[in-house]
């Protein structure tokens, strides 16, 4: 099966967004899914693999309770609700200063473990481990094998960027420290049908 979807970054995060609001987080939600390709940055899971405004979130790396910026956009990351919920106003290793994929990996039998000590902290912060996340990260590596095998098209839609795409050229932020990064959104690049 090609791509494997559980492959964590080798590199630690680049921001390619750098924009910049007043008093509120919410407008950053489609800067933070473009640049974190639609998916949860702590466990991976996808948007297409379900209902994006009902299973993701705006989390904050470093938490309020422990001083972390409530509207610095470098603070901010894309998460699953189930990984912003576990985390809460637990630290977790910075994705902009590890790389999750030096840190953890994933086996086909959906079980996660450390590679150091950054990947046992992300582990136990996000309950990467438990029965429920191996147990759905292994169901979901089987579904994507057998339409792999069976149906390529339907496992390439099921691995692809979500159908709808933010048109990030439109969006006012307050001020943008990269403000021609739009241009390498996903929308603007038109990679809305390739596998990642």
């Amino acid at each position: 099966m090609k791509p494997f979807p559980y492959q964590y970054p080798l590199t630690p995060l680049v921001r390619k967004h750098a924009p910049s609001y007043d008093k509120d987080w919410a407008p950053y939600r489609d800067w933070l899914r473009d640049g974190f390709d639609f998916r949860c940055v702590y466990c991976l899971q996808r948007e297409r693999w379900g209902k994006r405004h009902a299973v993701f979130a705006i989390d904050h790396i470093v938490p309020r309770a422990s001083g972390g910026e409530p509207y610095d956009y470098g603070n901010l990351a894309y998460a699953c609700a189930s990984c912003n919920s576990h985390k809460d106003d637990s630290d977790v290793p910075h994705p902009e200063h590890h790389s999750y994929g030096k840190s953890v990996e994933v086996n086909e039998d959906g079980c996660i473990g450390a590679k150091n000590r950054e990947g046992k902290w992300l582990i136990r912060a996000l309950h990467l481990d438990d029965k429920e996340n191996t147990g759905y990260r292994r169901n979901r590596i089987r579904e994507l094998e057998t339409l792999a095998r069976f149906h390529p098209d339907q496992f390439a839609r099921t691995m692809s960027f979500p159908d709808k795409l933010p048109d990030l050229q439109s969006r006012r932020p307050t001020n943008n420290g990269k403000p021609e990064s739009w241009k390498q959104s996903r929308h603007s690049i038109g990679n809305a049908g390739k596998i990642y």
